[in-house]
């Protein structure tokens, strides 16, 4: 689910692939598990998502394929979507031509970057 990663890596003109930690393992999270529809509004920077539930990766319904509980047990309250938010920062974005980042699921997602479906 969300938030296993440790290291994205980044690549910058001139420099070449530098390893950056922007999420670490066993980051806290925001996410909602709710039957709201939150359409486009929560992909917004500015999006408000401090009435959400929060916990430290892995986050999950506790069904990790190998077996492992997840650290924070996400509810299933049957709902078609679980949100999860993660804010990172990035002192000189102008800087990163690429990032590359790995994700547990085992379902499906779908990954957004300030706003936009990557």
């Amino acid at each position: 689910m969300a938030g296993r990663n440790t290291v994205v890596t980044v690549t910058m003109p001139g420099v070449g692939l530098v390893p950056a930690t922007f999420v670490s393992t066993g980051a806290v999270w925001r996410y909602f598990d709710r039957t709201n529809d939150w359409g486009a509004s929560w992909r917004n920077n500015s999006f408000d998502d401090s009435s959400w539930s929060s916990g430290v990766s892995e986050l999950g319904f506790g069904d990790i394929p190998d077996g492992r509980p997840e650290t924070t047990p996400v509810q299933n309250n049957l709902q078609w979507t679980t949100y999860f938010r993660r804010k990172f920062y990035v002192p000189d974005a102008t800087l990163v031509t690429s990032l590359n980042a790995q994700l547990l699921r085992d379902d499906g997602a779908v990954v957004y970057l300030n706003g936009v479906e990557v």
